[in-house]
């Protein structure tokens, strides 16, 4: 039978769904809101199972304080580590990641740019239109992470050039609103961006109207960025929000805007979600006057950008980093410092601009939602301990491993109490909760004992398990929205976890390791205990991603979770996919069913508010219409509808959830798991026959040389390019080199690469 305490459960479940996210987001949905049946998430994967390589090679035995002869490399300590990531992260294929990242991921201008996961592309020919957004929840510091990792391995001029572009994004998110320290989910710079690729130049409108970019640029540095990431296409960036909601979405995202995108209220926000965020518009007399940003920055944001303002201060300390490289990263190291020091100034709470105040007022994080109705949760309100030290560790103060005493005004225990057993020591307390233990979960419990919370005196796990055995799926039910949003607490421990490293702070080190293993171990039980029965496919998923944070943070999850690295292949040869997309197409009308079905959708769980601004002011006709072979809108501003008004369209090919790189920073944290040093010599080195790629052709001219063969050197060309690895001896490792290199491929050019050489 199922146990009587049923109700009481889904209660807790319910107030353990901290943060807005809202159930799992897997990785694999690596495209999607697609207008077109050619998307990204349609190519092929190639096999890549792994081949079973020799690994007995003596050379290997080499100690590591041993000195090598000038001119040779260290052999790889686990050739199968090395050639999976090669397959993956070969020198070569990581640049054409980044250019495809940077043309059509990252967005503000030709120096500085931000993830945006949600995007809009119409090509012919040479000829781009980009249209980003908007999206609440983007990798922006997680993107910055990866490329940092990548450059330290890699140290190519694109890798250099993008993390330049990026960490000045980390610093324009933290200050495009003109106050220190307030963040958004994302932001615009509010203009029309053509760049001419070829010509190498650039030009800004808004309204129509030329203007010139706040952003002071060295002229030299930006024609090599255009040159680089855009050298050969002409391409349209549209980045003015007016524009994109109200002359593109009507047709795209036709219930979105006919709810929501349709009701203007410049000049002082635009609506972009009625649970969420506004698109705030900056003031005059603020520097980034003009721009919008994303407001209510919450918990399940905090962590990303905890990672890239990180990741800015490690690379301004890098002693091999160019001058341009450390300058982006201090800046946007200070940037991140401010985000801390807000956090702490405030008691443990993200701020914001309200749309319900004025813009000089700073106000906590979701505390009113954009459609005026009060947060059942402040989402700004830190709810955990993990994030709450993340931020303490980002903040003037930092964090040492002995912790301070935080405050935690978002503490759900006392919502929690009065629904578990008194002897689980979850009391109702009078006055404010606190922080003193990096791994606290709920009621004194770590992580590790959630389990001890019970109910009728078995712990909510085992119920939850008991439940599922009964009645298959109802795990989920009960915990797939919390487990939906415990990324962020592990996350969070992550940061601080990179913190410590970045920071020399053994102590902490080990003291954030221990919270984060316990907490990933648990991760591993949820997902077995909730999709084990019910969706095998969505736990493997979730022990992958699980397995990804083990990694990131040092730790030795189970080999099986990383799924052979399938989906890190797909993230990549999607990415290397929108720099061969097809011409786009323009999509069929919308039938006026259609319109009234998408609407109807949107509406069904929208707010009371939502729904009758909607009834009261476009009644039973859509603002939405097809009109001849194109559409119509109206827009309310304010007191008024508009009249009826052509738009767009839909002539875009979208895509979304492509991560940068998301597993290349294991080649740093996790060597025995990915080992980047063959990938980062690249498919240059293997290709010996000189044609761009590693085919037959190759192998054939390696196997002339016989194995055993010794004394390769610079001067002998290492045995005329045998000595793969360059150790001096062409052995079992230069063939497995071979072997895993084979398929990879890379443009010829004038000059030799970075990674030619």
């Amino acid at each position: 039978m199922v146990h009587r305490s049923l109700a009481n459960i889904f209660i807790i479940a319910a107030l353990f769904a901290f943060g807005c996210g809202g159930g799992p987001t897997p990785q694999s949905d690596v495209v999607q809101d697609t207008t077109e049946a050619d998307t990204v998430s349609d190519t092929a994967l190639p096999d890549i199972d792994q081949a079973d390589v020799p690994s007995d090679d003596s050379n290997s035995d080499i100690p590591s304080d041993i000195a090598l002869p000038d001119g040779l490399e260290r052999p790889v300590a686990d050739p199968v580590a090395a050639a999976r990531a090669f397959r993956l992260y070969y020198a070569e294929r990581v640049d054409r990641a980044v250019v495809a990242f940077n043309r059509f991921m990252l967005f503000g201008d030709t120096m500085f740019g931000i993830n945006i996961r949600k995007v809009g592309v119409a090509r012919s020919g040479d000829t781009f239109e980009v249209v980003p957004g908007p999206k609440d929840n983007n990798q922006i510091g997680t993107s910055v992470r990866a490329a940092w990792n990548a450059y330290r391995l890699y140290r190519t001029r694109t890798l250099e050039l993008a993390l330049i572009r990026m960490f000045n994004g980390m610093e324009f998110i933290g200050t495009v609103s003109g106050h220190d320290g307030v963040t958004g989910r994302n932001a615009y710079p509010n203009w029309t961006m053509t760049i001419n690729g070829p010509a190498g130049t650039v030009g800004r409108t808004r309204d129509g109207t030329t203007v010139e970019s706040p952003y002071v640029s060295d002229a030299g540095l930006e024609s090599e960025m255009i040159s680089t990431f855009f050298g050969d296409m002409d391409v349209t960036y549209r980045l003015e929000p007016a524009d994109i909601l109200f002359n593109y979405m009507p047709a795209v995202e036709t219930g979105s805007y006919a709810v929501t995108y349709s009701f203007s209220m410049l000049p002082d926000f635009l609506r972009i979600s009625d649970c969420c965020t506004s698109m705030m518009k900056v003031p005059d007399d603020y520097p980034w006057a003009g721009a919008f940003w994303s407001n209510h920055n919450s918990r399940d944001n905090f962590p990303d950008l905890v990672f890239g303002y990180l990741a800015a201060g490690e690379a301004m300390d890098d002693p091999d980093a160019g001058p341009e490289l450390k300058a982006a990263a201090t800046a946007a190291w200070e940037a991140g410092r401010k985000v801390g020091d807000l956090v702490q100034q405030n008691d443990s709470r993200i701020m914001t601009v309200s749309e319900h105040t004025t813009y000089d007022q700073l106000t906590v994080s979701g505390e009113m939602r954009p459609d005026g109705t009060v947060e059942a949760e402040t989402l700004g309100a830190m709810s955990d301990c993990q994030m709450n030290y993340a931020a303490r560790a980002l903040s003037t103060d930092g964090l040492d491993a002995q912790l301070p005493e935080l405050p935690l005004p978002g503490a759900l225990e006392n919502l929690i109490a009065p629904f578990v057993d008194v002897e689980s020591g979850c009391e109702w307390m009078e006055g404010g909760h606190t922080c003193t233990r990096l791994a606290e979960s709920f009621c004194g419990k770590t992580w590790g004992q959630l389990n001890e919370l019970t109910m009728g005196g078995k712990g909510l796990i085992d119920l939850a398990m008991e439940l599922d055995e009964e009645d298959p799926g109802a795990a989920g039910a009960i915990l797939g929205q919390f487990y939906g949003n415990y990324d962020q607490p592990m996350n969070a421990a992550l940061a601080v976890v990179e913190y410590a490293r970045l920071t020399g702070k053994q102590d902490l080190l080990e003291l954030a390791q221990a919270t984060l293993a316990e907490m990933t171990d648990l991760s591993r039980t949820f997902a077995d205990v909730i999709f084990g029965r019910a969706d095998p496919a969505e736990q493997a998923q979730m022990r992958y991603e699980t397995a990804l944070i083990d990694g990131l943070g040092g730790l030795t999850p189970p080999a099986t979770d990383f799924l052979d690295f399938a989906v890190a292949e797909q993230q990549m040869a999607a990415m290397e996919g929108l720099l061969e997309m097809p011409d786009s197409t323009v999509a069929a009308l919308l039938t006026e069913q259609e319109i009234a079905d998408q609407i109807d959708d949107e509406q069904s769980d929208a707010s009371a508010p939502v729904k009758k601004r909607y009834r009261d002011n476009w009644g039973d006709i859509p603002p939405v219409r097809v009109e001849g072979e194109g559409y119509q809108a109206k827009v309310f501003e304010r007191d008024t509808a508009s009249d009826w008004r052509p738009v767009e369209r839909p002539h875009h090919r979208r895509m979304g959830g492509i991560d940068l790189l998301e597993a290349l920073p294991l080649c740093v944290t996790n060597p025995q798991v990915l080992d980047c040093t063959w990938a980062k010599a690249g498919c240059a080195r293997p290709d010996l026959y000189h044609d761009g790629k590693v085919d037959d052709a190759d192998r054939t001219i390696f196997q002339t040389t016989a194995q055993g063969t010794t004394g390769c050197l610079p001067a002998n060309n290492y045995c005329d390019g045998a000595d793969l690895d360059h150790t001096g001896t062409v052995d079992a490792l230069d063939t497995a080199f071979m072997d895993a290199a084979q398929g990879c491929h890379y443009f010829l050019s004038s000059q030799p690469s970075d990674n030619a050489r």
